[in-house]
């Protein structure tokens, strides 16, 4: 949101992270919407988004079941793309056209993955 977006949607189900996201968006001045739902729950009546962020817990292994369920309900837009932040030891899981797994990128014990979807 500091760099240009519209808007953004947090979703936690824990009430501590969305009082941190919400003190957050106060301090830097920021509007955006703070939903406390199941993240499997919020993607099945969520809409489309040209940037999705996820970072689970890494011990949850959650990271493929939102994958596969933001493919099933189609939620990215095209050319959209989705960042994955997981441990390093973390492997994506391949995509089905027409969504990708595209760049790595490694921060000391984190790795963020780039996903995409590529327009028909």
């Amino acid at each position: 949101m500091s760099r240009g977006a519209r808007s953004a949607t947090f979703v936690d189900e824990s009430n501590e992270a969305l009082t941190i996201v919400r003190a957050n968006l106060e301090k830097c001045n920021l509007k955006g919407e703070v939903a406390r739902e199941n993240a499997i729950a919020f993607l099945q009546h969520c809409g489309k988004y040209d940037v999705i962020i996820l970072d689970p817990p890494y011990e949850s292994k959650l990271m493929d079941v939102v994958l596969s369920k933001i493919i099933q309900f189609d939620i990215l837009s095209e050319s959209g793309i989705i960042i994955c932040e997981t441990n390093i030891e973390t492997a994506i899981a391949p995509l089905n056209a027409p969504y990708f797994v595209g760049r790595v990128y490694k921060y000391g014990k984190v790795k963020l993955t780039v996903c995409g979807k590529s327009t028909n």
